[in-house]
C-alpha cells in the first residue's frame, strides 16, 4: 500500500514493501509504528583559516556535471556506496534528473561538480546545496576514483567550497562572512581520516524513522546477507536457537550451519526475561539498521538485556553497528 494519507507532503520518504522510511516531526511518527532507526545527515566542519593556500596552480579543477558525466557518476556513486549499509540506489535516470531536470525553485537542488585532473580526465565529484548554510558552505557528497588519494584531491576541495560559499553571499546581498565549510556526509566517510586536524567541530547525525510492517519477512529478506556476515565472524557455521522478545510480541532464529532455516513470530511468555534476548517497544531496529551497537542499546535502555555468553556475540555478529548514508528522491 502506498504511505497513509496522514504524512506530512513535506517529509521526505523512503519506501519500499518491506521497509517504509520518514523524515520530519520529532517523536510524532513513533506514534505510527515508526522508530528512529537509520543515521541521517551529520558531518564535520572546518574554519576557513584552517583551508591550505595553493603554493601556485591548482592540481585538479571543479566544473558543473553535464549530462554526458552520468555514466562516471553512476559507477563512481555505486563504488562509494559499498562503505554503508544502507544507500538510495540512484539509475542513470536518476542523476539525468539530479543534473538538469529539477525547477531551479526546488529546494532540494544539489550543485553536482565534477573534479578534473589538469589533463582533463575526472578524478571524482562532489555536490553542494545552491547556498551557504548560514557562514557555511557545505559538501554534501564527495567521492573520488579508486586509487586516488583523497589527500592530493581535498585541498583544492576545500579551496572550491570557500570560492563558492564567497560567491554565494556576495549574491544575496547578506551582510555577513563565510567563517565555515563542512563535509556533511554522515559519522564516516574517507576525507574525515585524511584532514582531521582540519575538521574540528562535529555535528552527529540525526536519524530516519524506520517502520517494518513485517518484521520476520524483512529478515528473511536479508537473512543471506545476515549469512554472508556469520561466514566470515568467529561463529561461522554455527546452529542454534535465538529467541528475542519484544515484550508484547517476539521473533525466532534458528540456524542450522550457519544459514537461517526458520524466521518466524514467537509469543514470549509473560516473564521478563523470557527468551534470549529483550527489545523494550521498537528498539530492535536501531539494531537491525546497524544504527546503534547492542552495548549503546543496553547502555541506554535497562530493559534491553541478553542472556548467557554466546547470545550477544551471535547477535554483535549478526547486527554490527554501521554507517548509512541515504540521499533520497524527493
Amino acid at each position: 500500500p502506498p504511505p497513509p494519507a496522514y504524512l506530512s507532503s513535506a517529509a521526505s520518504f523512503v519506501y519500499t514493501r518491506l521497509v517504509l522510511g520518514i523524515t520530519g516531526f520529532p517523536y510524532f511518527y513513533r506514534l505510527f509504528g515508526y522508530e528512529m532507526g537509520l543515521e541521517r545527515g551529520g558531518g564535520k566542519v572546518g574554519f576557513i583559516q584552517q583551508i591550505p593556500k595553493t603554493d601556485g596552480e591548482e592540481h585538479c579543477t571543479l566544473r558543473l556535471a553535464t549530462d554526458d558525466d552520468i555514466p562516471f557518476l553512476f559507477e563512481l556513486y555505486l563504488h562509494g556506496s559499498q562503505r554503508y549499509l544502507v544507500s538510495c540506489v540512484r539509475d542513470e535516470q536518476t542523476w539525468r534528473y539530479e543534473i538538469s531536470g529539477r525547477s531551479p525553485k526546488n529546494v532540494n537542488n544539489s550543485v553536482i561538480k565534477i573534479i578534473e585532473s589538469v589533463s582533463g580526465g575526472p578524478l571524482g565529484f562532489i555536490t553542494h546545496p545552491p547556498y551557504c548554510w548560514g557562514g557555511m558552505m557545505a559538501a554534501t557528497s564527495y567521492e573520488i576514483k579508486p586509487g586516488v588519494s583523497w589527500a592530493s584531491v581535498t585541498p583544492a576541495v576545500m579551496r572550491h567550497l570557500e570560492s563558492t560559499g564567497t560567491g554565494y553571499l556576495a549574491e544575496s546581498g547578506k551582510d555577513q562572512a563565510l567563517d565555515t565549510f563542512g563535509f556533511w556526509m554522515g559519522s564516516q566517510h574517507p576525507v574525515y581520516e585524511v584532514i582531521p586536524d582540519k575538521l574540528p567541530k562535529t555535528r552527529d547525525p540525526y536519524a530516519w524513522f524506520l517502520r517494518v510492517p513485517d518484521l520476520p519477512k524483512f529478515i528473511q529478506h536479508v537473512a543471506p546477507q545476515l549469512e554472508k556476515r556469520l561466514s566470515a565472524s568467529p561463529l561461522a557455521g554455527h546452529s542454534g536457537e535465538l529467541k528475542l522478545t519484544f515484550y508484547r510480541k517476539g521473533l525466532r532464529l534458528v540456524l542450522e550451519e550457519g544459514r537461517f532455516a526458520a524466521v518466524e513470530e514467537w509469543k514470549p511468555e509473560p516473564d521478563r526475561n523470557s527468551g534470549d534476548a529483550g527489545f523494550p517497544g521498537l528498539t530492535f531496529l536501531q539494531l537491525v539498521f546497524g544504527y546503534r551497537s547492542l552495548a549503546e542499546l543496553k547502555f541506554a535502555f535497562a530493559d534491553c538485556w541478553t542472556k548467557g555468553d554466546q547470545t550477544p556475540v551471535l547477535l554483535d555478529m549478526l547486527f554490527p553497528k554501521m554507517p548509512s548514508s541515504v540521499w533520497p528522491l524527493s
